[in-house]
């Protein structure tokens, strides 16, 4: 029986499932989508997948959960990098936003581009390129290349946002003059600021 879609639950998860029985193993996995074209793209690769591993033999598909699990007990990454990865517990008892809660269940071997866009599109709309790189491909890319060592899915390579987060700051009158007076004799100050600051008004 082939795989098949199972479309969102009210009040359920948001996201597509995959369901049915290949060549005799049974599968109901999150496709990590509420986009039914790409929900359908991942079935289609997933079934493949499974056909191959019961020609070929089975290959180690663990859950994104197990990837950063694991990536964590051997890494032990702190502050930023593991809150992003597994998330921080807040005093009501959640969890804050992290990978784990975007890719969970899902299969390390189906994370890819697009559902990698789907999470800036739902968690990091409003977030700076520089925000979207060190909270999301960063940390992503060190769990799937862990995972990727012990073969359990591709090397990643996600599109990363440029950007430039170096401060850019005029310096005040004060911080000019004292710059100066360190610089030149004193005489000269005066005389330099306004050429420097190409402005007469001060």
């Amino acid at each position: 029986m082939p795989l098949t879609l199972v479309p969102p639950r009210k009040g359920k998860s948001p996201n597509y499932r995959v369901r049915g029985t290949i060549r005799g193993r049974y599968i109901n996995e999150t496709t990590g989508t509420s986009s039914r074209e790409l929900a359908e793209a991942i079935r289609i690769k997933r079934e493949a997948q499974l056909l191959q591993e019961s020609v070929f033999g089975a290959r180690a598909s663990p859950t994104f959960n197990e990837a950063a699990i694991g990536y964590i007990e051997a890494v032990s990454p702190t502050g930023t990098q593991r809150d992003m990865v597994i998330g921080r517990i807040r005093k009501d008892g959640s969890i804050t936003p992290c990978l784990v809660t975007d890719f969970g269940s899902r299969i390390v071997d189906t994370i890819n581009q697009e559902a990698v866009d789907a999470v800036i599109r739902k968690r990091f709309a409003e977030c700076k390129p520089g925000t979207i790189v060190r909270n999301l491909i960063t940390p992503l890319t060190a769990v799937l290349t862990w995972a990727a060592k012990r073969k359990w899915c591709e090397v990643p390579r996600f599109e990363r946002p440029k950007y430039d987060d170096r401060r850019r700051r005029w310096a005040t009158r004060e911080e000019v003059v004292r710059l100066l007076d360190a610089a030149a004799p004193p005489s000269a100050t005066s005389a330099r600021i306004p050429t420097l600051y190409g402005r007469q008004d001060w």
